[in-house]
């Protein structure tokens, strides 16, 4: 009884003596509220780049202009910046090999909803060099539109992966129309009804 009574009376005086606890921050409630600046990050095969879809402006709303951006590991250096048009975003992020990606573009419908793609497929190197549209539905017929382009069936493009080897080769899947297409809202109808799986080469590596 004793003994307690005295530990009981030193216990005032040990809390006295201690220092002060510094309150926990407390976190923002906007952090809870807002989209995250870099998305869909995918690291390269050999581990020595990260590629993802960075927003460069959150707060012009679906105005906002998005960027495929690429950093160097460790140190995070930027090697590469494309940029897309106000409404258009990355889409899939394809690494093909160690320094040559391939990325298709969305179109962005509201802040909400899912983004839908263009049908537009660019491939770029890990630098930023070497960039090359691999289809665009809205290019087709275009006096710009590489042969390359030209000689794939006219479809609805959607990227399936790299080839096993990581050897620069992708496929693409080409589905059939008509169904709602690029920025012109056209409704057209392809030459063939099943689904085409293209292996395609990309060049400029």
């Amino acid at each position: 009884m004793g003994l307690a009574m005295c530990l009981g009376a030193i216990a005032p005086s040990l809390a006295a003596d201690a220092p002060a606890v510094a309150p926990v921050p407390q976190l923002p409630v906007n952090d809870f509220a807002r989209f995250p600046l870099l998305r869909d990050v995918v690291m390269s095969p050999d581990g020595k780049y990260l590629a993802g879809s960075y927003e460069v402006d959150q707060t012009a709303g679906t105005n906002s202009k998005f960027q495929l951006i690429v950093f160097a590991l460790p140190s995070l250096k930027v090697t590469a910046r494309l940029n897309f048009a106000p409404w258009h975003m990355p889409g899939l992020i394809t690494w093909v090999g160690s320094t040559r990606l391939v990325v298709s573009e969305n179109k962005v419908t509201g802040s909400l909803a899912a983004e839908q793609p263009t049908g537009d497929i660019i491939a770029l190197n890990a630098d930023g060099s070497q960039q090359r549209t691999l289809y665009s539905i809205a290019a087709r017929g275009t006096p710009g539109a590489s042969f390359n382009m030209m000689d794939m069936v006219d479809g609805n493009p959607t990227v399936v992966g790299p080839t096993h080897g990581m050897n620069g080769h992708v496929f693409i899947e080409l589905h059939p129309f008509p169904m709602n297409v690029s920025q012109h809202d056209e409704t057209r109808t392809a030459p063939f009804s099943t689904t085409w799986t293209v292996l395609v080469a990309i060049p400029g590596r």
